[in-house]
């Protein structure tokens, strides 16, 4: 099959193609002579009827038509750029009034290449401008100028439409509040250089300093303050006495009582007496504490000897009770006992309490052949030399069985 012939390069007399992005008027179908009769007249106010020749659109891109304009039109100004319906429209709706157009050249430079694409092309005619002027009760006239913008984000699964604007024909804005150019050698210039570095271990280590600091301050602020009573949370933990003090305040008793009861405020049961040193014995055993500490601000805790010595590590631990209750099959046996004519010993009661076999588990160890050459139990399959020490081993088991059947005579010779 013969190669297609290419397209030819497009003459001098081709027209210029511009893509049309959001066009006038909203929501066109462009199967509708209606609608895109009041498109070619909004370009008409724009750039006059004569330069303009044909429009295309395809079904798949509402939101963009080409246009095919005369190849030596003078003023592409005033096509390119961001047309405002709110700015050429006379009385534009709700709607209408934050719409925007925007024009740019076209990535296609002929209409046969459009064609090819699947746009649809339709030419210009006279009868569009039939009884129609310029100066009309929906567009400005004169048109105004157009806005600079930049290209839309293109589809990158889609062919790109659009061309960025000529810096030459239609120059984008100068960037707003932007700082004076820095000229070299200026104290501008210098300064920032000659300051000291943001990134030096002592800056950093100063920085990390402050930011510590003024969350610990906002911590402290925010957080109550809880006093604990447990004397291991204070700074030295006292050995010597069971009064433990804390944080001091005035006392607050009870509705009706100026002071707390003390022991002569409880009367005890009949037959039972208090004894004349009770008070005294018990604040030197820490059993009870003083009121006169209470009322004071001070608050006590009451431990035992036994308790002050384990806590602190200041004292012996006490030895068990002799005459404490021990259970029968606790007690050890203190000699030989006989049981249904048998004479157990006491150290086969003692030294085998669990029933473990020690004879057993010597026997295995001793069984357990570890390799001369790497000092482990290795693999047979691996090691030659620990191979060589099991044959062995398994030939001595089997003479010595075959010398007790035997009477104690051996057929293998080495």
């Amino acid at each position: 099959m013969p190669k297609r012939i290419p397209t030819p390069e497009p003459g001098d007399d081709e027209p210029k193609y511009f893509t049309v992005v959001q066009p006038y008027p909203l929501n066109a179908n462009w199967e509708l002579p209606n609608d895109y009769i009041t498109f070619g007249r909004w370009i008409a106010c724009c750039i006059g009827p004569d330069p303009f020749f044909a429009l295309f659109y395809k079904p798949s891109a509402r939101g963009q038509v080409l246009l095919e304009v005369r190849r030596d039109y003078e003023h592409p100004e005033r096509l390119l750029g961001e047309h405002r319906w709110s700015e050429f429209l006379k009385k534009p709706s709700d709607e209408e009034q934050g719409r925007v157009t925007q024009i740019f050249y076209s990535t296609y430079s002929t209409g046969r290449q459009a064609q090819k694409d699947g746009w649809k092309r339709i030419n210009v005619e006279d009868s569009w401008f039939k009884n129609w002027s310029p100066s009309n009760p929906i567009v400005q006239n004169p048109y105004p100028p157009t806005s600079w913008c930049p290209p839309p984000p293109e589809d990158r699964t889609n062919k790109p439409m659009c061309r960025p604007l000529p810096v030459a024909v239609k120059p984008p804005p100068p960037p707003k509040n932007a700082p004076a150019p820095v000229v070299p050698g200026s104290a501008t210039w210098v300064s920032p250089k000659s300051a000291p570095s943001k990134n030096t271990p002592a800056a950093l280590r100063g920085q990390w300093a402050a930011a510590r600091g003024a969350s610990v301050a906002a911590a402290k602020s925010t957080k109550p303050q809880v006093v604990s009573s447990a004397p291991w949370h204070t700074a030295t933990a006292p050995r010597g006495n069971n009064t433990v003090p804390l944080a001091r305040s005035p006392p607050t008793f009870p509705p009706g009582l100026d002071s707390l009861p003390g022991e002569a405020d409880f009367p005890l049961p009949p037959g039972i007496a208090r004894g004349p040193s009770s008070a005294s014995s018990s604040s030197s055993t820490g059993s009870t504490f003083p009121v006169a500490a209470i009322t004071d601000g001070m608050v006590a805790i009451a431990i035992s000897p036994s308790m002050e010595a384990h806590l602190y590590g200041g004292g012996d631990e006490t030895s068990p009770d002799p005459n404490a209750y021990v259970a029968e099959w606790e007690r050890m046996p203190e000699e030989d006992h006989e049981v249904y004519g048998y004479t157990v010993k006491k150290e086969a009661l003692v030294g085998n309490l669990w029933g473990d076999d020690d004879d057993a588990e010597k026997k295995k160890a001793a069984d357990v052949i570890l390799c001369t050459v790497h000092g482990i139990i290795c693999k047979k399959g691996i090691c030659q030399e620990y191979a060589r020490l099991l044959r062995e081993k398994e030939r001595k088991e089997r003479d010595a069985a075959r010398a007790a059947t035997t009477g104690g005579t051996s057929d293998h010779f080495v």
